[in-house]
């Protein structure tokens, strides 16, 4: 349904990577750094551009939810409860 390749690891970003309070480029380093240490193709998509009816779709997909915020006044987890 969302389209992503079944052969490769994913990791999800759940913010706009445009926000710097949620830290994309930290989010960048840690894919890259997992994709070398791990010897993996490994991919990090961003909820920003996706329609919000496929957005549990791709948390539920996703291998990994990866936030990197510099700081948090709420549970993302909260949304899909």
């Amino acid at each position: 349904m969302i389209g992503w390749d079944p052969t490769k690891s994913h990791v999800l970003f759940p913010y706009a990577p445009s926000l710097s309070k949620k830290n994309y480029p930290l989010a960048q380093q840690v894919v890259e750094s997992a994709n070398i240490e791990l010897k993996r193709e490994i991919e990090l998509h961003s909820e920003c551009n996706e329609p919000h009816e496929i957005i549990p779709f791709c948390r539920n997909a996703a291998d990994v939810l990866l936030m990197t915020s510099k700081r948090e006044v709420h549970s993302i987890l909260s949304n899909n409860i």
